[in-house]
C-alpha cells in the first residue's frame, strides 16, 4: 500500500495535478484521495480504480472540463466533456 501511496504522490507531482484532477480520472473522490495520502486504507473498489489509472486504463491525456456520472438500473455511465485544442493546417497560398 505504501509503493501505491509513493507512486500517486509522485504522478500528481509530475502532471502538477490535484486530488480534484485525480478524482475526475478515477472516480475515487479527492477526500477519499487526501486520506488515502495520509495513511489511511482504500476499499478494494477504490484500491482497483487508483490501480487501473496506474496501469493506463484510464487515460490522463485529456483534459476533462465536466465530469457526470449516472446509474441505470446496475449499470453506472459515465459522460465527460473535454476541451481539445487543435493546430490549424497550414495553407498553401
Amino acid at each position: 500500500m505504501e509503493e501505491l501511496r509513493a507512486s500517486l504522490r509522485r504522478r500528481m507531482q509530475a502532471d502538477r495535478m490535484s486530488y480534484r484532477d485525480v478524482e475526475q480520472l478515477t472516480g475515487i473522490s479527492a477526500s477519499t484521495l487526501c486520506r488515502f495520502d495520509n495513511g489511511k486504507l482504500l476499499t478494494f473498489k477504490n484500491f482497483d480504480k487508483l490501480n487501473d489509472w496506474f496501469n493506463g486504463k484510464i487515460s490522463i491525456k485529456s483534459n476533462p472540463i465536466s465530469v457526470k456520472r449516472f446509474r441505470v438500473g446496475r449499470k453506472t455511465f459515465l459522460v465527460t466533456i473535454e476541451e481539445i485544442t487543435t493546430k490549424p493546417e497550414p495553407t498553401n497560398e
